[in-house]
């Protein structure tokens, strides 16, 4: 998958090919795997390439772990529920942390590490804004749980207004105040 945009992400992009209209009908990623058939035990590579790993205590294919691990953490961000298919069979939604959690600790730790690294650049946008001198507001979006803090430039006909883009980047862009209005909450 290219450079990962949340606003951008397409569930179909990290679901198993053939999958991919089940995954834009139903908005969420969809991953095969296969069960072995002569003990039923799931053999199949949990990414969803449907290859079979090599010997009977892998459960990955050889850095398919981070394949997994990364379209968790993606699903994780843009709160896309995951559906795991086993020989065909659709099993129920679930959220991207509750499959992360069947493949232990190093994978639930990674889709807290990327809310943490999301959420470290909000604490910096809130530290940079406090000790400014030119700092106006500093308020949490509501809908993202973003913050953002605006300024008011030297002249006073401008505010600047910093935040952090779900993709974790620091954005600045400059409104001109005749083109601001106060609302009530």
């Amino acid at each position: 998958m290219p450079h990962f945009a949340i606003t951008k992400y397409d569930p179909a992009e990290d679901s198993t090919a053939g999958q991919e209209e089940y995954a834009k009908q139903t908005g969420c990623v969809v991953l095969n795997a296969v069960r072995r058939e002569d003990d039923h035990e799931l053999i199949g590579c949990p990414c969803g390439c449907e290859g079979v790993p090599v010997g009977r205590k892998a459960t990955f294919l050889m850095g398919h772990d981070a394949r997994l691990r990364g379209k968790l953490i993606r699903a994780h961000l843009t709160d896309t529920k995951v559906i795991q298919c086993t020989d065909g069979v659709r099993g129920s939604s679930r959220t991207a942390m509750s499959v992360a959690s069947d493949y232990g600790d190093s994978f639930v730790d990674a889709l807290k590490g990327a809310d943490l690294r999301r959420e470290g650049k909000n604490r910096e946008v809130v530290q940079k804004a406090l000790h400014s001198k030119r700092l106006v507001k500093v308020g949490r979006w509501q809908y993202t749980g973003q913050v953002a803090a605006i300024y008011s430039t030297p002249g006073g006909d401008e505010y600047e207004i910093e935040y952090v883009t779900k993709q974790g980047e620091t954005r600045k862009v400059r409104v001109p105040a005749s083109q601001t209005e106060e609302v009530s909450d």
